[in-house]
């Protein structure tokens, strides 16, 4: 893995709280950011596991969801890209990226309407 990052659970199942800061580009998630890692539903969980290579992408993924810092489809395209540069194989990073293309309008969405 190039891209390794330092995460304590929370009291919240599956939230993490990152521990130092990491910078991936010009995006830089703060030290003490809680996310959630990759949202996969249940019934995929055993082709795609929580954790591992792909908690970097997801951690970058959330952080831009939730700040909007990038547009949607450049955050999408981020976690793919760095599922990718982090190990994850070809099939994986492009099932994932479809899933969050597909059906991550509902979490930006929701995220923006937070801040109203």
């Amino acid at each position: 893995m190039k891209y390794i990052i330092e995460v304590r659970p929370t009291k919240v199942p599956r939230t993490w709280q990152l521990i130092n800061s990491f910078t991936y580009g010009e995006i830089t998630v703060p030290r003490g950011f809680l996310f959630d890692g990759a949202s996969v539903p249940v019934g995929l969980r055993w082709i795609f596991p929580h954790g591992g290579a792909k908690m970097a992408a997801a951690l970058v993924h959330d952080y831009c969801y939730r700040t909007a810092c990038v547009s949607r489809k450049e955050a999408d395209k981020l976690f793919h890209d760095l599922m990718l540069e982090n190990g994850v194989s070809k099939w994986r990073a492009k099932a994932m990226y479809a899933g969050v293309r597909s059906c991550g309008f509902v979490s930006w969405r929701n995220r923006r309407k937070e801040d109203d």
